[in-house]
């Protein structure tokens, strides 16, 4: 399923934009963020060049990405969890006006505090004719130089004249954003850009276009959206309905997760013995991917 060798994909390549299209409004999330890294990613935002390129030694260069990006972008990290650079330069000012950091609300009946854990981004561009392309990406790596390995999708939308509420989650998810959750506020302007994509997002329809995947579900958990809170349960792909014959949810799954816990573990072990008819084999410990069959 995964071959390093050849399914590779740059973040270079995951931000910028298609051919004959310009970034008009970026909304990302990171736990943890290096500066530098950020740099990086307004680099291919703006320029659509590589994040290692020698641009990030030509302050002209520098300057023009920053500022071709500073107001179409809006990145959330967890509090406390911003990287500073080795050698800062007065360039790195611009960033303060991209960063928003998140603090998570504790829930009484939820040992322990919460953190701000998603990696994700959602982008919009827009051709000579004014004509929005969106595009998604959930990946497993912060926005840092961490060497770790990471998992990465992204796929592209366009915007039809059906409605769906495929969507629903990621329209949940940025209002969580922009509501109550930075603890520096949105300006009014960048605000409206995301208010804008959540007006637009009942509209568009994202096309995995892979063989590896027909489809696909958002699930943003610990957010509001619906009835109370989501969760991983929320969805049907990890249920199953019934046995003898009867519809069954999913036959592989795959999991690569840096932190599990007991409850997770049992979860899936229950709904895989459901269809095999016995316990399924795991591999599983904390900081070790867990893979289910």
């Amino acid at each position: 399923m995964l071959n390093p060798n050849q399914d590779r994909l740059e973040y270079s390549q995951i931000l910028s934009a298609p051919e004959g299209y310009q970034l008009d409004f970026a909304v990302g999330t990171t736990y943890s963020l290096d500066l530098d890294a950020l740099v990086g990613a307004c680099i291919s935002l703006g320029l659509s060049e590589e994040t290692d390129s020698d641009l990030m030694r030509n302050p002209i260069c520098l300057l023009e990405a920053l500022r071709a990006t500073g107001d179409k972008l809006a990145l959330f990290c967890q509090g406390g969890q911003i990287h500073l650079p080795s050698k800062v330069t007065s360039l790195y000012v611009l960033l303060e006006h991209m960063v928003y950091q998140v603090s998570c609300t504790r829930k009484n009946d939820v040992k322990g505090y919460p953190s701000f854990h998603p990696k994700f981004w959602l982008l919009r561009y827009l051709n000579s004719k004014k004509e929005p392309v969106y595009r998604v990406a959930v990946l497993s790596r912060n926005l840092t130089f961490d060497r770790s390995w990471d998992v990465s999708f992204y796929m592209n939308g366009k915007l039809t004249q059906t409605e769906t509420d495929k969507n629903q989650p990621v329209i949940d998810f940025l209002d969580y954003l922009i509501g109550d959750r930075a603890a520096e506020r949105l300006p009014k302007e960048k605000k409206r850009k995301v208010r804008q994509m959540m007006k637009e997002l009942p509209f568009i329809a994202f096309d995995p276009a892979c063989r590896e995947f027909q489809d696909f579900e958002f699930l943003p958990t610990g957010i509001r959206g619906g009835a109370g809170f989501r969760t991983i349960q929320d969805t049907q792909l990890f249920r199953f309905f019934g046995q003898n014959g009867a519809k069954e949810g999913l036959h592989e799954t795959f999991i690569m997760s840096p932190f599990v816990s007991n409850d997770v573990i049992k979860f899936f072990n229950e709904r895989n013995s459901v269809r095999a008819g016995r316990k399924s084999p795991f591999w599983a410990g904390r900081k070790q991917p867990i893979l289910a069959g």
